[in-house]
């Protein structure tokens, strides 16, 4: 198996603890799970799966480790950013899709 094939699995397999953290936020939060709520996460996950496809053309012998790890974190901080204080967690998610980009 690959390095890169590895890193997209790690990816995935870390987007189940960064939705679930945050869906279990959205139920604390009193609203029902939904796309809409869940947008913050699988958006989250998108930017990570297109840094992913840049990193497998730009860089195909890096480290597959450090954008899984570095994707389980952003959602683990965004969901207690948003957790936290809901007004600043909109200017986050900016900084951080710019910082992916």
């Amino acid at each position: 198996m690959s390095r890169r094939n590895t890193e997209l699995l790690l990816l995935i397999a870390s987007a189940f603890p960064v939705i679930l953290l945050y869906a279990m936020y959205v139920l604390t939060a009193g609203a029902a799970i939904s796309f809409e709520t869940l947008a913050v996460p699988i958006g989250l996950f998108a930017a990570f799966a297109a840094a992913h496809i840049a990193v497998r053309i730009l860089a195909p012998g890096a480290d597959p480790a450090i954008l899984p790890i570095v994707f389980i974190l952003s959602g683990i901080g965004i969901t207690f950013v948003t957790r936290l204080a809901p007004a600043l967690a909109i200017s986050q998610l900016i900084i951080l899709f710019v910082s992916v980009a």
